[in-house]
């Protein structure tokens, strides 16, 4: 697992990533990446301040942080399915 910038990421990564995020919801989400662009950049989407976590080259995780005026905000979080509740590997430990 690689936790990273979405910079240089393309919105085909982000909307698929997204779709299976909440593809499990009583309400999946079906996305066009066309809509999804548009949103994320209506609410100020910046892909250098958003994180995402890669499984190889598959985008499992993400939180699109956006930027509103002065104001930074969380633009949305998500997980796939595959990748929820697996927790995260303790810290290494200092001998």
């Amino acid at each position: 697992m690689e936790i990273r910038s979405l910079e240089g990421d393309s919105f085909e990564t982000l909307a698929a990533a997204f779709n299976d995020a909440f593809s499990d919801y009583a309400v999946p989400a079906n996305y066009p990446t066309e809509y999804l662009k548009n949103l994320l950049l209506r609410r100020g989407y910046r892909p250098d301040l958003a994180i995402g976590a890669f499984d190889g080259n598959r985008l499992v995780g993400f939180v699109f942080n956006a930027r509103a005026g002065a104001r930074p905000h969380n633009g949305g979080p998500g997980a796939g399915p595959t990748h929820r509740r697996r927790g995260s590997p303790a810290p290494p430990r200092e001998a």
